[in-house]
């Protein structure tokens, strides 16, 4: 039986990966009609593609508003949160946005989740640097490969034509770290300083 349920769960990872893979334009692998495994496979596609990335719109901003305080619930932050710092961030970005955006996380028409970009142009790079500032998803929604997902799009894309994909992840968010170093992101060779203002 243990033989067994490894078998099963090669057959299911390797299932994943080619969801996954075709989502980014590769190669698909094929089972045969009617099995578990072609019947889970395609769930799982009806799943993804429910799932889609859109900027905000004007009626989004107060689901959008009580997400963000839910991410700071979980990642405090040294200066905190507040619906005056978060309105001012809607504003600048609606008044400008080459500064940066919300993307919208959403399964079907209901919001899941949201992301948090924001650009900025590096000499070294050669040119737009794309800082994913927040990323969240509503517990129920998590380690589904969603996250994984975004992230890939975001590269597949090049999103707002980044040159590179800056984030930064809590050393205790060993899980998040984990998720990020498996698709490629590496610590940078330089050390970021901050000065508070």
């Amino acid at each position: 039986p243990v033989r067994a349920n490894q078998k099963m769960r090669r057959k299911l990872f390797g299932w994943l990966a080619s969801v996954s893979e075709r989502r980014r334009g590769g190669a698909s692998v094929s089972f045969k009609k009617g099995s578990r495994i072609f019947k889970q496979r395609a769930q799982e596609e009806r799943y993804f593609m429910s799932i889609r990335y859109r900027q905000i719109k004007s009626p989004d901003s107060q689901i959008v508003a009580k997400l963000i305080k839910d991410f700071y619930k979980e990642v405090p932050s040294i200066r905190g949160i507040s619906d005056k710092k978060i309105s001012r961030t809607f504003s600048a970005f609606s008044a400008d946005p080459g500064k940066g955006e919300f993307l919208v996380i959403a399964k079907g028409e209901i919001i899941i989740g949201y992301a948090l970009l924001a650009n900025f142009w590096s000499n070294e790079w050669g040119g737009n640097v794309l800082f994913l500032d927040e990323i969240y998803l509503k517990p129920a929604f998590r380690g589904q490969g969603i996250g994984r997902d975004f992230i890939n799009y975001l590269i597949k894309k090049k999103y707002n034509h980044a040159t590179a994909i800056q984030l930064e992840v809590s050393p205790t968010n060993k899980k998040a770290r984990a998720l990020y170093e498996s698709i490629g992101f590496k610590p940078y060779q330089n050390e970021y300083l901050l000065y508070n203002l």
